[in-house]
């Protein structure tokens, strides 16, 4: 319906008629209270260590969530998913009080983590990259103002 002049989204689209540009890749992590006891076990962690953790995690059909599935739950197939949210940050304000962990974008975590409120636990066995893309409409002027949006986002963040 020509509503949007473009998306930034998580994940690919394969309607015919939306151009799909990558854009950058995004980069998740574990990450949990500092009083977590995995972030106080002092040692490199493995799989096995998340096998009794409770996760609070975005909700079935996002990226963040795929990434999860794809990755995390090879190892961990019995996870205890305690809760599912919608927003990044719910989930943050809730992981930052104690309560599980949960695996989400690095770009989301930085700020608690400057105030000491939540830590990066390091998977390298986990790959937890998503593709994030620009959707334009094939048949939709793009006018400068787009086009610069869209160089700015392409020079601003790689």
């Amino acid at each position: 319906q020509f509503q949007l002049d473009l998306a930034l989204i998580e994940g690919s689209c394969h309607l015919p008629q939306l151009q799909c540009i990558h854009w950058r890749n995004d980069e998740l992590a574990v990450c949990c209270s500092p009083d977590h006891p995995l972030a106080k076990l002092g040692r490199p962690l493995t799989p096995q260590d998340f096998l009794n953790v409770e996760w609070i995690l975005r909700e079935e059909g996002s990226g963040t969530r795929e990434v999860f599935d794809n990755a995390i739950l090879q190892d961990v197939p019995d996870a205890n998913i305690r809760l599912t949210l919608g927003h990044n940050e719910a989930i943050l304000k809730i992981v930052a009080g104690g309560l599980g962990m949960s695996c989400i974008s690095r770009l989301a975590i930085e700020p608690l983590i400057e105030k000491g409120q939540l830590v990066i636990l390091e998977t390298p066995f986990w790959e937890l990259t998503r593709p994030l893309h620009v959707l334009v409409h094939r048949q939709k002027y793009q006018g400068p103002g787009l086009k610069a949006f869209m160089n700015f986002c392409e020079n601003r963040v790689n």
